[in-house]
């Protein structure tokens, strides 16, 4: 097991908060919580449409929403319209 591995699982364990500090200091959201079962996720590439290795719950990278065929489709205003491999930008 990997040193990096069993720092995060340490942080799940025991200080959730210091993910959100490091996802702070590096500048972004490259790291977050699945939903369902709240294994740590890193995304370094590709499409927004996530599928966690533990519990294969698909879900949004974005809105951390379940995930449906049309998530992205422009019409779904529910959902994330268009943003299937866009990034979201907070004011």
């Amino acid at each position: 097991m990997n040193i990096i591995f069993k720092f995060f699982i340490y942080i799940y364990k025991y200080d959730r908060n210091l993910l959100f500090e490091i996802n702070r200091k590096i500048g972004g959201n490259k790291f977050k919580q699945c939903p369902n079962c709240y294994v740590i996720i890193e995304k370094n590439e590709g499409c927004n449409h996530m599928t966690c290795i533990n519990c294969q719950h698909e879900f949004c990278w974005l809105c951390l929403k379940k995930y449906s065929e049309d998530h992205y489709a422009l019409y779904n205003l529910m959902g994330c319209p268009g943003m299937e491999f866009g990034i979201k930008i907070n004011n």
